[in-house]
């Protein structure tokens, strides 16, 4: 059986998931590739999936702006996606199409890699948009002292803790981040810089232990450049994105019995340097 898998999206002309995907194939030593599928309109969903499953794919990922869109085609659901309300992940096997969000996984694994912990913790979230979602899944098990939101409409944060469930929560608007103010961890979900635009001053808020952002550059992106110089732990996002291709792809591998196991702690220090040159 050949291990096809490939990506839904648009545009992806800048995805890395090819570059990530194939490396992990090679690597697992099976026979089979990763491809690009560019949908120009949600409507196009339901022929590019019976086009994929017809040819034999054993699954693929999901990437904006369809992560909500294709939840309406699909059989099952994990309990992370359907909390979340997105899907990165479809696997395609007898039983139909079965949706995974690994997304909450490789937020995990970042933080378990950097050795940090939310217990106790003040905790700074910037942004309430689609990737927001996955975070919240994750901090909802976490002992953390206090989580504050960061919004430039509060009500749409006000709307996710409450979805969550989440306790020990406050959400504040942009102009909060003029005045001075401490946590040990803070987490940018938002896109706002890498496009030429300006970031958040940040110059008010201090970081104490970690600073992460789900964005990632060949460059330190423009919010880590305000922590770097600091005596705390950095990460931009481009660990997440391994972590949660893998265990896209230790998924897909399972439903087709691959039996070389991935070793990413092995490969990781390589994969990150082919990726950084690919941005």
């Amino acid at each position: 059986m050949f291990f096809n898998t490939g990506i839904i999206g648009f545009p992806l002309r800048h995805s890395l998931s090819p570059l990530l995907h194939n490396f992990f194939i090679y690597h697992a030593e099976v026979n089979g590739g990763y491809c690009c599928f560019e949908v120009s309109k949600a409507d196009n969903l339901p022929k590019t999936l019976s086009f994929l499953i017809e040819s034999g794919f054993v699954g693929v990922n999901v990437t904006l702006p369809y992560k909500t869109d294709i939840m309406r085609y699909i059989d099952i659901t994990d309990s992370a996606a359907s909390e979340i309300g997105a899907v990165n992940t479809l696997l395609f096997d007898d039983s139909g199409i079965l949706g995974l969000n690994t997304d909450v996984f490789g937020i995990e694994k970042t933080f378990k890699y950097h050795g940090i912990s939310c217990l106790g913790k003040d905790i700074l979230v910037l942004g309430a948009g689609g990737s927001t979602k996955a975070l919240l899944y994750y901090l909802k098990s976490q002992s953390y002292k206090s989580l504050t939101i960061v919004n430039r409409t509060p009500v749409k944060g006000e709307e996710m803790l409450a979805h969550f469930g989440l306790n020990k929560c406050r959400v504040k608007d942009i102009d909060s981040l003029k005045k001075y103010n401490e946590y040990d961890i803070i987490i940018n979900t938002t896109s706002m810089g890498l496009d030429g635009g300006r970031f958040l001053d940040m110059s008010n808020i201090k970081c104490r232990e970690f600073a992460f952002d789900f964005q990632y550059s060949v460059n330190l992106t423009p919010f880590l450049k305000e922590y770097y110089k600091q005596d705390i732990i950095c990460s931009d996002g481009l660990m997440m994105l391994i972590y949660q291709g893998a265990e896209s792809f230790s998924r897909w591998a399972e439903n087709i019995f691959v039996t070389k196991q991935l070793n990413i702690e092995k490969e990781l220090e390589i994969l990150k340097k082919k990726l950084r040159r690919a941005v």
